[in-house]
């Protein structure tokens, strides 16, 4: 099948998205692991995100094939198939990549704040988070019975979920998980013993994902849009385009805070501090154990003084 003008379009901005994205990962994993010479298992989940995101941009060609970006008229009866199994892999790979990247967020929470409260807090997020997902997963896999009636609408005897109840429930909880996440950490920012150009950097940080909850409210508004429209294959062209925004700028938003050995590296006056610690990079670690040459992650387990939270309040991104 040709593809259409709008179709090539969304393809190439999904191939240019998931470079960044990509670089993004890259850069994560020479920070934390070259320079702090630590990776931990947020790391690691962010990465498997990424793989999730290249798939999302394998199931976008599909789709285009499949008929995305043309009218649904157009379509013959095995097209529209196509197009569903398309549409039926394209929301499953999304779901999953944006579970995967709360997750690794969450995780670094875990990896770098060692006030109790903040991580009994964040335990509880975690938790929220799984069971929406254990929801998400299979609400879309017996979104119809049987399972196959997804894509082939002429099957008999089906039943299904009502599809723009299912898509606006998701998506709200989607949008409320966000900006429950990227809020958890301010109200213990006036706890952290920081230097205040530290301080002003995990503000920004935080705040920037804020963006990843306007582009998913944005998407509900092109949601909306394809639910009351006869046309669905050519209004989604939209929704796949902020879908994919939604997926990747999550998983760059996510990296972003793991940037500050870079910049000490690169930018030290940046966010230079008043402390210096046992592995040259500045920031209030606290007191390291004997033979601890690096602040601890959630692979290597907080020491006892840090579960306490006695000595610091915050480890270095």
């Amino acid at each position: 099948m040709d593809w259409t003008e709008t179709g090539t379009e969304l393809v190439i901005f999904a191939v240019i998205i998931v470079t960044i994205s990509a670089l993004a990962v890259s850069l994560r994993f020479i920070s934390r692991g070259y320079y702090v010479r630590k990776l931990g298992l947020t790391d690691w989940v962010i990465l498997l995100s990424l793989i999730v995101n290249v798939a999302n941009t394998i199931v976008i060609i599909c789709h285009v094939s499949a008929g995305l970006g043309r009218h649904f008229g157009e379509l013959t009866v095995e097209e529209r198939k196509a197009y569903f199994k398309a549409i039926f892999a394209g929301i499953f790979v999304g779901s999953t990549s944006n579970l995967l990247t709360k997750m690794s967020v969450l995780l670094l929470f875990l990896d770098v704040f060692v006030l109790p409260a903040m991580r009994r807090i964040t335990q509880i997020v975690m938790a929220i988070v799984a069971a929406y997902g254990v929801y998400l997963i299979l609400s879309h896999v017996f979104f119809c019975i049987p399972v196959h009636a997804f894509w082939n609408q002429g099957y008999r005897p089906q039943k299904c979920l009502p599809g723009p109840i299912k898509w606006f429930v998701d998506s709200s909880l989607n949008i409320t998980l966000d900006v429950t996440i990227f809020c958890l950490p301010f109200p213990f920012m006036n706890y952290m013993r920081l230097p205040w150009k530290q301080k002003l950097w995990l503000h920004v940080v935080f705040a920037v994902g804020f963006f990843v909850c306007i582009v998913s409210v944005i998407r509900i508004y092109f949601l909306a849009l394809s639910v009351r429209s006869t046309d669905k294959s050519y209004i989604n062209v939209q929704v796949a385009y902020w879908s994919t925004v939604e997926m990747n700028m999550g998983c760059i938003v996510a990296c972003i805070p793991t940037y500050k050995p870079l910049i000490n590296r690169f930018c030290p006056r940046l966010l230079a501090s008043t402390l210096r610690n046992p592995t040259g990079f500045e920031g209030d670690y606290g007191e390291l154990e004997e033979g601890q040459s690096h602040p601890p992650t959630i692979s290597s387990g907080p020491s006892r003084r840090q579960q306490q939270g006695t000595e610091s309040e915050l480890q270095v991104l």
